[in-house]
């Protein structure tokens, strides 16, 4: 939104007054909104220092320095900078990585116990034989040997979408606006992002071969980047694809979404509050260690 010096020539289009209620209920309530939830989070998470609930917060963290950048954007330089866009975008995909790192590392330390030596993983029902008792194949590692090559796959859907200039001035309540979608924000959500995550996902998958507890975790960050940097262009890519013609939608509802987004994290950690943050300034869920024998040292 706002003046884009790099934009097509801009037309004008009336939006009705749903439209209008819409965008302002969007920038002058949602935004605040999940920026004021995305602040809490952050101080009330301030000093738990397990890896999963270190990583959420370094999302959200990500995640309010991005939409800092849109909102100086947007009120400073009528969203014309795509400098100050581009780390908008950046911010956000950041924070999806790091959201679903904590996510894979939360319910590998807290729930299924796949990385620990000392517990048994919670799916061993599931699997015939399991990895730390005898020479057999993990079953979640096969399933991750499937998912991460089709993550880079689903890569080329943006990557083969055709760039197209969108942009036009609207009238809210009286004020002239600009809605757009420049080539230059395009690119880089349907051809840097994707590619990047291309390559975040193949560098993943080396360190998934490696027969090495250590190495699963450097696995679990690069898939996780790559993912991040994957799902915001799709992200983005839906949103702007379907309501091309009708630009206030999009804004309307990467804003809503992102309240969700947040109000959701929110949600999560007082749903389950008394294990993710009465435990959290000094619980670390991997160092938790099975009375009794070790079963082994070696995940595979």
């Amino acid at each position: 939104m706002g003046r884009h010096s790099y934009s097509a020539p801009v037309l004008f289009k009336e939006s009705s007054a749903g439209e209008q209620m819409a965008l302002a209920i969007a920038l002058l309530v949602i935004k605040p909104l999940y920026t004021l939830i995305a602040a809490l989070l952050i101080v009330a998470m301030w000093r738990l220092k397990s890896r999963d609930m270190v990583a959420l917060r370094w999302g959200i963290i990500a995640f309010l320095v991005g939409e800092m950048f849109c909102a100086i954007n947007i009120v400073f330089f009528g969203d014309a900078s795509f400098l100050l866009e581009a780390l908008h975008s950046a911010g956000m995909a950041a924070s999806f990585g790091l959201v679903i790192y904590a996510v894979l590392d939360g319910l590998d330390t807290r729930v299924l116990n796949y990385t620990n030596p000392n517990k048994r993983c919670a799916a061993i029902s599931l699997c015939s034989q399991c990895v730390k008792y005898t020479d057999a194949p993990c079953g979640f590692k096969r399933l991750f040997y499937f998912l991460t090559p089709s993550l880079m796959a689903l890569a080329f859907i943006p990557l083969l979408v055709g760039t197209n200039p969108v942009s036009y001035n609207t009238s809210i309540f009286g004020v002239r606006y600009e809605l757009s979608h420049p080539v230059m924000v395009q690119v880089l959500e349907t051809r840097h992002f994707p590619i990047l995550a291309v390559f975040l996902l193949a560098a993943s998958l080396r360190f998934l071969v490696l027969k090495n507890n250590n190495k699963t975790e450097l696995y679990k960050m690069f898939f996780s980047a790559g993912t991040g940097f994957l799902g915001f262009g799709f992200f983005r890519l839906i949103f702007f694809g379907v309501y091309r013609d009708n630009l206030v939608w999009p804004n309307f509802w990467e804003e809503l979404t992102e309240l969700m987004y947040m109000a959701g994290v929110g949600f999560v950690l007082f749903i389950f509050r008394h294990s993710l943050l009465a435990k959290g300034k000094n619980y670390d869920p991997a160092g938790d260690v099975q009375e009794g024998k070790k079963i082994t040292g070696r995940v595979s």
